[in-house]
């Protein structure tokens, strides 16, 4: 449990230097990080779906889930299309 909460720290201190668009962004401090980086901020389209109760008793838990949520939703993607670069044809010219 103490992993997942060293890599749900880390994915919020990546998602706070995204949106303040710092020149740094800590993507190397966890495995899930570095996995997430091509869609947190890369060229990926990205979703995020988030988990909350209307049990009263987990509302500390619902909040911090949805302000998660308001914080990620600021984070700008600019998607690209993966393009692959084939041989040379006939006339010398690259096909795509």
């Amino acid at each position: 449990a103490s992993i997942i909460g060293k890599s749900l720290l880390s994915l919020g201190r990546v998602i706070r230097s995204l949106v303040a668009k710092d020149k740094h962004v800590p993507y190397r401090e966890s495995k899930l990080t570095r996995i997430l980086s091509d869609s947190l901020g890369g060229s990926s389209y990205t979703a995020l779906i988030l988990a909350c109760t209307p049990n009263s008793e987990m509302v500390g838990e619902t909040m911090s889930t949805l302000s998660y949520g308001m914080l990620a939703r600021n984070v700008k993607n600019v998607p690209k299309k993966n393009v692959e670069l084939k041989k040379k044809g006939k006339d010398g010219k690259v096909e795509v």
